[in-house]
């Protein structure tokens, strides 16, 4: 819009011919921009809706069956997705008291914590029993590799993460996640490397176009 400014003031320069056809190219894309917006919102009410709808089944079958493993494991995960952390927690504590040992809920929380940056020290104790149980679980090498990352131990989060890519190169998070540590090493042309591979399993992703677009300036 603010390329209209000029347009407007300086007459001499463009005809109103011109400034018309400016100024509908510009309607247009604004309507463009409103359209999208509203598109955005309709699928984030929908989500969140369906987000509610999780969250009010998985309660009603923990009721129903209080010591079932998965349904607290699902309501956990429904909780942290809905930004109800305490919930959330609380749901993967109960959890470990029926098994202290189970490899996925403690991976889980583990990295539910590491996205919130919360209590990262106790994520990677339950990170580092999950894997000990499992060793080649890309998923659970992921995480210990995310929660050193966010420990701002770079060396260490390549390795493991470079270990799970090792396991599954076909999953963009993990790919994501390995460009994220080069752009932390400072190595820029292997986190775009890593980003654009992301990229290609998960295109339209904003976030990751941004990070090449940023890079690549």
């Amino acid at each position: 819009m603010a390329a209209l400014l000029p347009i407007a003031c300086s007459p001499l320069k463009s005809s109103p011919n011109d400034e018309k056809h400016q100024l509908e190219l510009t309607l247009h894309e604004l309507q463009t921009n409103f359209d999208d917006v509203r598109h955005d919102l309709n699928c984030f009410q929908t989500e969140m809706q369906i987000l509610d709808g999780r969250i009010k089944y998985y309660e009603n079958a923990h009721r129903v069956n209080p010591d079932e493993l998965s349904v607290l494991s699902s309501l956990a995960l429904a909780y942290n997705s809905n930004k109800q952390y305490k919930e959330s927690d609380a749901a993967y504590e109960e959890a470990l008291k029926l098994d202290p040992d189970n490899a996925l809920i403690l991976n889980n929380y583990a990295y539910n914590l590491s996205t919130r940056n919360q209590d990262l020290n106790k994520a990677l104790d339950m990170i580092k029993r999950a894997v000990r149980k499992e060793p080649g679980n890309p998923s659970y090498l992921d995480t210990m590799g995310w929660i050193y990352y966010m420990l701002k131990d770079y060396k260490a989060a390549k390795e493991y993460i470079e270990r799970a890519v090792s396991v599954n190169g076909s999953n963009s998070v993990l790919l994501e996640h390995l460009g994220d540590v080069h752009n932390a090493l400072k190595d820029t042309q292997k986190a775009v490397y890593f980003w654009k591979k992301a990229l290609e399993l998960n295109k339209g992703n904003k976030q990751l176009e941004e990070k090449i677009n940023f890079l690549n300036q």
